[in-house]
């Protein structure tokens, strides 16, 4: 797998004062006009498909962009109107546009289509997606369904520049919050393989100002001996399909602090290379090359023996991930104190009952699934690749390994739910040890915010399960 970065290794691998990301890069021709299209509004009467003029000065959406800084002014999206129409600002107003357009887009297909084919529109399933999460979750994934159907090109290509812009991530922030600092350390600068690195602070620590009161202790961490006291190390995949988010993704940087926060310990979250550019194996080499240098870290040891006790964690892609790290690791005798799988992503070619159920319902469809699998496996393969279908006709059983115990969390609104409880059920038929917290009502994603109880019981059993297996 090649690396991402162009640039040589840097000599200093901890970086404090530069944001989450870099300064935006300009979008291609096709993301500007994609885009530019979405944010125009449709002339009266008609849905807008003429083609647009530019508009001299560039854009400069009213608003604001959220705390990041607009795209260089070569880049003109384009748009019909010239001074009286007032850019929406974003996000809020361009996902109410890109909402509209889906409803709009809904409505055509009834018109269309008789009303016994219509069970997986988007009107209908949007009407389910409310009656089970709150405004807020629906909101969100709404936002993140509508932006990754703008990404995905047909041709499995993928608009890297226009996603890099539009994600919301957050830099690493040394100084605490609500007792938790972090920052970005590069763990193999063969490949600029990056983790962000959450962790608790405690006493007097949070009341430190200055460049040097918030370097210090980083560097006396990096450098520090081993804890006494048992320490939960939680190595973290974010999700995303192979395809989307980063470590420094807002979604993510909550999450890894709510496990501070639950466990004590510390987070590394891993900044894997993503597909399609870098395919199957590179996300399981980088989860590996994380596993392998928080091992040789003398400040992530603890407890008596001064061991490492590592538990791997990821949801959707980085559940998958975390699972076949955790083989690796069997494999050659690393201890895993516990797998902790969110909705992680299985597939295989034939198609499962839940899969046929719930396709287009709650914010998934199966032809999302296919693409990304098809982005992430070598081009050669099929769904019953083992990165996929682990307990395929291709895959392998690990009866007789010593693979770690698994807190496998299934919402029973996923459509891939049937895999993950196949997966449960094969893990147990081979001998190891599962917990199954299975969600019935629960739809993606709903770990990612703290309204609902199926959030909170969740985040429940984890912080149990981590307390369970540490010693």
């Amino acid at each position: 797998c090649a690396s991402r970065h162009s640039s040589p290794a840097r000599a200093l691998s901890l970086n404090l004062s530069r944001p989450a990301r870099a300064e935006p890069r300009t979008p291609s021709h096709h993301s500007a006009r994609l885009l530019g299209r979405l944010l125009v509004p449709a002339r009266e009467g008609g849905r807008g498909d003429s083609e647009p003029e530019e508009i001299a000065g560039g854009w400069a959406p009213a608003g604001g962009l959220g705390g990041r800084d607009p795209p260089r002014a070569s880049w003109r999206p384009p748009c019909r109107e010239r001074s009286s129409q007032r850019h929406p600002s974003f996000p809020g107003e361009i996902l109410l546009l890109l909402l509209q357009q889906l409803r709009a887009e809904g409505r055509d297909r009834e018109e269309a289509a008789p009303a016994a084919d219509m069970a997986g529109s988007d009107e209908v399933n949007r009407n389910a997606c409310k009656t089970v999460v709150p405004l807020h979750t629906w909101v969100l994934i709404s936002n993140f369904k509508v932006s990754y159907h703008m990404l995905r090109r047909p041709d499995g290509t993928f608009e890297r520049d226009l996603a890099e812009y539009m994600d919301r991530r957050v830099p690493a922030n040394p100084k605490p919050v609500e007792g938790v600092s972090s920052f970005d350390h590069v763990i193999d600068p063969s490949v600029g393989l990056e983790a962000r690195i959450y962790r608790a602070v405690a006493g007097n620590a949070a009341a430190a100002e200055g460049a040097a009161a918030l370097t210090l202790p980083i560097l006396e961490f990096l450098g520090g001996a081993p804890s006494p006291d048992p320490l939960p190390v939680i190595i973290f995949f974010h999700g995303g399909s192979f395809a989307h988010s980063a470590s420094s993704t807002t979604i993510y940087d909550n999450l890894c602090r709510q496990f501070v926060k639950l466990s004590k310990g510390v987070v590394v979250s891993v900044n894997y290379r993503r597909a399609p550019e870098h395919r199957y194996p590179c996300a399981y080499d980088d989860g590996w090359a994380a596993l392998k240098w928080a091992q040789a870290q003398p400040f992530l040891r603890s407890g008596e023996g001064a061991r490492l006790r590592v538990f791997l964690a990821g949801d959707s892609s980085g559940g998958n991930i975390a699972h076949h790290v955790a083989v690796r690791a069997a494999e050659e005798g690393i201890k895993i104190h516990g797998n902790i799988l969110l909705n992680a992503m299985f597939g295989g070619n034939e198609r499962t009952e839940s899969e046929r159920r719930l396709d287009g319902k709650y914010f998934v469809t199966l032809q999302d699934r296919d693409w990304y699998w098809k982005a992430y496996l070598p081009e050669d393969a099929d769904r019953d690749h083992p990165a996929c279908n682990p307990f395929g006709p291709n895959g392998r059983r690990l009866k007789g390994l010593p693979f770690a115990k698994s807190l496998i969390i299934v919402s029973g609104l996923d459509l891939t739910c049937d895999r993950q409880l196949g997966y449960a059920e094969g893990l147990r038929e081979d001998g190891h040890d599962v917990k199954l917290v299975h969600r019935e009502k629960a739809t993606i994603g709903f770990y990612l915010l703290s309204n609902t109880d199926h959030y909170h019981e969740v985040m429940e059993e984890i912080a149990e399960f981590v307390r369970a297996n540490l010693l």
